[in-house]
């Protein structure tokens, strides 16, 4: 629905950097559904047209590895720096 829609793109745009956020709703689905993927509490969010809005962040691991197989390195080759 256009309602559903709207909830993704205002989680999208006061998401951090890099990070994936999620409704309270939705995480109490995700964490009865599929508990191996782990969320953290962000807490309220001010949500444009929402007003203030429970959220949760989705955890993530990083895997280092230096070997060739996988491209090796920092995962950083194709990074512009200034």
């Amino acid at each position: 629905s256009g309602d559903d829609v709207n909830n993704a793109s205002r989680m999208e745009s006061t998401a951090l950097p890099g990070r994936v956020q999620c409704s309270e709703l939705s995480a109490k689905l995700i964490m009865a559904q599929a508990p191996d993927i782990k969320l953290e509490l962000r807490g309220e969010v001010a949500v444009k047209g929402k007003g203030t809005m429970v959220t949760y962040l989705m955890k993530t691991t990083q895997k280092k590895s230096n070997s060739r197989r996988d491209g090796g390195g920092d995962g950083q080759d194709n990074v512009r720096r200034s």
